[in-house]
């Protein structure tokens, strides 16, 4: 039987994101004295936050019918929303085929399976992101927001 996993491997810089209009400024209250910086409870903090957490790798496939190397195969896997990676990946641990199937069968067969749809990243495309908390899916609503805040 052949079977398929994920190995997922990013992305793991916050400027992949940044690069992208996928960070925003957060404002936090400090509910405690830090014990790593001289942050006091009450200070009011600003940090970088991702808006919409992205996941990529790979796929890694086993056919145990081959002896070592010989049986292991992979598929590139672009970067995809993290709740679609997650979600997939758990449908693919339980995929075991006969033959050794293409990226697109594996792809086609999990959305008739389960009704999802994988939402890839798409470069110059921002659908909907966190801004101060607040969830928008106007672009130009976002980009706004994004210059006002720098």
């Amino acid at each position: 039987m052949i079977s398929y996993s994920t190995n997922w491997m990013g992305p793991i810089s916050l400027a992949w994101y940044r690069d992208r209009g996928l960070t925003y400024t957060a404002t936090h209250v400090m509910e405690q004295d830090s014990k790593i910086t001289d942050h006091k409870k009450g200070d009011v903090i600003k940090r970088e936050e991702i808006a919409i957490s992205y996941s990529a790798g790979r796929m890694d496939i086993r056919d145990d019918s081959k002896e070592g190397y010989d049986g292991w195969y992979e598929y590139s896997l672009a970067p995809m929303r993290s709740e679609d990676w997650n979600l997939f990946s758990t449908w693919l641990d339980d995929l075991e085929t006969e033959t050794l199937w293409t990226l697109d069968q594996i792809l086609e067969e999990y959305q008739q399976d389960t009704g999802h749809v994988i939402r890839w990243w798409k470069e110059d495309e921002i659908d909907a992101v966190m801004y101060d908390g607040h969830l928008t899916s106007d672009s130009e609503r976002w980009k706004r927001m994004k210059e006002n805040a720098q």
